[in-house]
């Protein structure tokens, strides 16, 4: 809500061609304050319990409040106008309420940790991630190209048990999507009124080199306006991202070692909102957003072609989701 009084405030000036180019000047630090709120909806028979086997479905209902602060560093620029940046994710607080109960949870990034009533938890490739935010620098052109991306390092292996997050992917996986996204930024001088974007498409964990996550994000300039005395351009984003061949293996039970089949997962993401880039410093003000992921569970065409096929649990997910960035302060 601080974000939306804070554009309401903005005053427009008149439509001009404006450049639109990131600018560093070392040393100073970039603070943003963060918040997400997030409802789940998942249904399936993969949720219908003992009391539940005469239904087709069970059904859950999740909500989330997540909120923080990333700071970016310019550390140096060359004479190519790139500049080179460090990063540090603060303390996460997150509020989860299901079932009728809430959970109040806090993330600390430095070790990968989450804790929840009092109870620790070690998610392991979420720690990777994390530690790599945490000790990483990259290398960005004017354009917002990423040029230089740290290889990934190893973090402390934690005393508690690890557990795996299928759906975060691995930090090499996060180092690829760096490497392969274009500049964002239009390479000639933009109009309000005026488009730009890009399509790629990035491997995913699980599927072939033939199928990859199809990537594809629109911009317009909407508005060329003022916030407390800077130049603000308005630009308005939309994307999606859809994964369709990710395969995960249906064990057989504890007595047989092969696995059953495959079921494959289906993810879909769409985002759609406002960023607020700063023609004075050259660097992002300020974001909203909402958008949705549908996640869905569905046998393999092999498997849906045997004569018997094993049991698999049925599973549909959506996530909506609300974010805004703004900048940080005290």
């Amino acid at each position: 809500m601080v974000l939306l009084a804070l554009l309401a405030a903005g005053k427009p000036v008149s439509a001009e061609q404006v450049l639109l180019r990131h600018k560093f000047f070392p040393p100073r630090d970039l603070v943003y304050d963060f918040w997400v709120s997030a409802t789940a909806t998942v249904s399936g028979s993969a949720l219908a319990g003992a009391g539940q086997q005469q239904k087709q479905s069970g059904q859950q209902i999740v909500q989330q409040t997540v909120n923080g602060r990333l700071a970016a560093r310019i550390e140096s620029v060359d004479s190519h106008g790139n500049g080179t940046l460090t990063f540090k994710l603060g303390r996460l607080g997150m509020e989860t309420t299901a079932k009728g109960q809430s959970t109040h949870m806090t993330l600390d990034p430095a070790r990968g940790i989450i804790q929840a009533n009092g109870q620790i938890i070690a998610l392991g490739e979420l720690q990777q991630v994390l530690c790599w935010i945490q000790t990483c620098k990259l290398t960005i052109s004017p354009r917002g190209k990423v040029l230089i991306v740290p290889a990934p390092v190893t973090a402390p292996t934690p005393t508690l048990r690890r557990v795996p997050l299928p759906l975060l992917s691995a930090v090499h996986h996060w180092q690829r999507l760096l490497e392969a996204i274009p500049p964002w930024l239009p390479e000639q001088p933009v109009r309000v009124g005026d488009k730009w974007g890009m399509n790629i498409g990035i491997p995913t964990r699980g599927g072939s080199a033939g199928q990859p996550a199809h990537i594809g994000v629109h911009y317009t300039l909407e508005r060329i306006g003022e916030i407390d005395g800077d130049r603000i351009a308005r630009i308005a984003f939309q994307g999606a991202v859809a994964y369709s061949d990710v395969s995960i293996p249906v064990p057989r039970g504890a007595t047989q070692r092969t696995p059953a089949g495959s079921i494959q997962l289906i993810i879909g993401q769409h985002l759609a909102g406002q960023l607020y880039f700063n023609l004075d410093n050259g660097q992002l003000h300020s974001a909203r957003g909402d958008g949705t992921v549908t996640v869905q569970l569905q046998r393999s065409q092999r498997q849906q072609s045997q004569a018997s096929p094993p049991p698999v649990p049925g599973l549909h997910a959506r996530l909506s989701i609300h974010f805004e960035v703004f900048p940080g302060k005290g």
